[in-house]
């Protein structure tokens, strides 16, 4: 199963589409004043989030900016705190009812934004780029909705199925964004590019301490030391020194199995260190404290923990990634982790 954190796959349409920067021309988020027809009441113009337009379609389009800036305001902060229990979900088939609690007000949410966003009429130069939008957070409503269902049923198999559906959103999603970025007039904002790329990916790593799904094991980084040299010769007289020009680095994992029967980390996963100049180091034939080559069988809902010891080119060391990827497959299922 490829390894996508959720957290990514949302905020590449919540976040990425509808941008963090103003769009180009708006001069005020206010509705338009009212207007008078003479004697009598006047009368206020629709709410811009009911996607009310004028003849104009210059006006239309501006009233249409609007409305998806109020949109985005609303739901975009609501969404970024359902998914902080996403945080502490080391292990999808052992949440608790608070966290599968939380995932299905996610999807609810989720599913109402897109509500939301299909209310808004969008003027006719910008109809196919919202409807294409409004397609693919549909597609994400789905897939937290099958994600809440499989962390309740605590089946490995619904996860798996709700994160390919994510994924695929994510993917299809990609133009939708890009189209309605274009028609609202917005230059990406910072961080864009990482962003839409998918999480996991060497553009857009794992962030240090997060989880992440590759092969049957859920990993994350918990501590890294950059310079482990003094550490790695003290702890065997056999070892020997790092070759010249390099250094040892130690990478501290935690790991869950969530495979349908069991298995060995060391033996099931290929591990190297990604320079910041794009070589790859394997594991260091050397003796290091509590290797994570010493933890032995893990069944369903297990954890294992341990130091991976790398051998460096000491100029690639800062700003290097660790590189996962299962040992038996012959699918794209590598993953990036940041280090610090």
């Amino acid at each position: 199963m490829r390894a996508l954190a959720i957290v990514a796959l949302t905020m590449v349409v919540f976040l990425a589409a509808c941008g963090s920067t103003a769009t180009e021309g708006e001069t005020s988020t206010s509705a338009p004043p009212a207007t008078s027809s003479g004697p009598g009441p006047t009368t206020a113009p629709s709410e811009p989030v009911s996607g009310a337009t004028s003849s104009s379609a210059n006006t239309g389009l501006e009233d249409y900016k609007k409305a998806v800036k109020e949109w985005r305001e609303k739901y975009v902060p609501k969404i970024e705190d359902a998914m902080a229990f996403l945080d502490s979900l080391d292990n999808p088939l052992a949440a608790t009812d608070e966290q599968v609690e939380a995932a299905e007000d996610l999807a609810t949410l989720t599913k109402e934004s897109a509500s939301a966003f299909g209310g808004i009429k969008p003027p006719v130069e910008a109809a196919s780029a919202h409807n294409d939008y409004l397609t693919a957070l549909e597609a994400f409503a789905a897939g937290f909705e099958q994600f809440s269902e499989g962390l309740k049923k605590k089946s490995f198999e619904d996860v798996a199925e709700a994160l390919a559906t994510l994924a695929s959103a994510s993917e299809n999603g990609e133009d939708a964004r890009a189209r309605l970025e274009s028609v609202l007039g917005m230059s990406p904002g910072p961080g864009t590019a990482a962003t839409i790329a998918s999480l996991g990916s060497r553009k857009n790593p794992i962030p240090f301490g997060a989880t992440a799904q590759v092969g049957d094991w859920v990993v994350k980084v918990v501590d890294f030391k950059p310079d482990a040299t003094q550490l790695i010769l003290k702890e065997n007289q056999f070892n020997e020194p790092p070759k010249a020009g390099q250094q040892y680095v130690l990478v501290r994992l935690e790991a869950t199995y969530a495979g349908k029967e069991s298995g060995t980390f060391w033996v099931d996963m290929s591990c190297r260190f990604l320079g910041n100049k794009g070589n790859t180091f394997k594991t260091a034939t050397v003796v290091a404290p509590d290797e994570i080559s010493d933890a032995g069988e893990a069944f369903e809902g297990a954890s294992v923990s341990g130091n991976l010891v790398f051998s460096v080119d000491s100029d690639q060391v800062a700003g290097g990634l660790l590189l996962l990827e299962p040992s038996f497959s012959f699918d794209e299922e590598r993953v990036f982790f940041v280090l610090e």
